[in-house]
């Protein structure tokens, strides 16, 4: 299982799918600085919303 964007845009979800091999979606880069994960395809960073109580990572701006 690989860790895909699964959409593209702000606000959308990341999650959890079967590894295709061809990156795109399932590609990632990692900040030093911030120590936040980039996607390389959107360039939207991974953050954690709290919906009534339970986490939902989405997408989002990298300089939040």
């Amino acid at each position: 299982m690989c860790l895909d964007t699964l959409g593209h845009k702000t606000g959308e979800s990341a999650g959890v799918y079967q590894c295709h091999g061809s990156g795109g979606n399932q590609e990632w880069a990692y900040d030093r600085e911030t120590g936040q994960l980039r996607s390389t395809v959107s360039k939207l960073c991974l953050t954690m919303e709290d919906m009534n109580g339970d986490p939902l990572v989405i997408l989002d701006d990298c300089s939040r």
